[in-house]
């Protein structure tokens, strides 16, 4: 429980001295009134490595849908890939069962847009991490931080996530999980050409705090006209208590034994956007 007071104090206080500047910045609500938010679909096209638990070659579609208004923003985001997966050092086979459904709805409680109330609800297939099927919704508070800047957008969203899944080795664990997550993300706008962007998710076990993992993703995007970009991505995932897996030899048969996947996977990614 260290671990969720720490963070909600962080966020009371960034919350606090978010009003504060709100106080003393009279024009930050005429300044978003007069925004207006068009909606934005990009549509990204590439090529994935990626090592850890496996090392796969894949050619991966990423859709981006997301819409602002004044108090709420929704986004919608779905991935796919399919290619080639060496799963625990052993032949190249094809792969497949790789994709991601999320959809995410923030209400800002404030005209100055410094909190907002999120829910976000995902489902998910990735046979290396050890699941078929995985379910999760997610609901909180968090705080913004340079609601007035077209430069800088920070946001600390802390709150709980309830994850389903069905496993693909049935070793006894518990198939329900309830954490405390925070989601940090930061957006830097370096001008008109250049973007980048960090999300993270950190989750803890509510039953055991010794069990976390860590999801992380920067991105960087290079626009070269209006409608095409360029993206590189890295990713990260650490689970600090990784789950059974089944044994593949070398030639690609299960060997019947059970043993623990790398904690850490990894994943590296190159695309064309598309902008609608």
């Amino acid at each position: 429980m260290k671990f969720i007071r720490i963070c909600v104090l962080i966020i009371v206080c960034i919350s606090l001295s978010g009003i504060t500047v709100a106080k003393d910045s009279t024009d930050v609500k005429k300044i978003t009134e007069k925004k207006r938010y068009p909606l934005e679909v990009n549509f990204a096209i590439g090529g994935s490595i990626s090592g850890g638990n496996n090392s796969a070659r894949t050619a991966m579609l990423d859709s981006e849908l997301q819409k602002r208004y004044t108090r709420f923003r929704i986004r919608v985001n779905g991935k796919g890939a399919y290619g080639e997966a060496s799963y625990s050092d052993g032949p190249w086979i094809e792969s497949t069962n790789n994709w991601l459904i999320s959809s995410r709805v923030d209400w800002f409680t404030t005209s100055q847009l410094h909190s907002f109330l999120f829910t976000e609800g995902a489902m998910q297939s990735n046979q290396y991490r050890g699941y078929w099927l995985k379910n999760s919704v997610q609901g909180g508070y968090g705080v913004k931080l340079f609601s007035s800047s077209d430069l800088i957008d920070l946001s600390l969203p802390l709150g709980i996530d309830y994850a389903r899944e069905m496993l693909v080795v049935d070793n006894g664990q518990k198939p329900e999980n309830f954490s405390a997550v925070l989601k940090p993300e930061l957006t830097v706008t370096f001008n008109s050409h250049v973007r980048y962007r960090q999300k993270s998710n950190l989750f803890m076990d509510l039953g055991n705090e010794e069990d976390y993992r860590i999801d992380s993703e920067n991105i960087i995007d290079v626009m070269v006209t209006k409608a095409f970009s360029l993206r590189m991505a890295y990713s990260i995932s650490h689970y600090n208590k990784p789950r059974l897996i089944r044994e593949v030899d070398q030639s690609g048969q299960q060997t019947g034994n059970r043993i623990r996947a790398r904690p850490t996977d990894h994943m590296f990614t190159t695309s064309v956007m598309i902008s609608l």
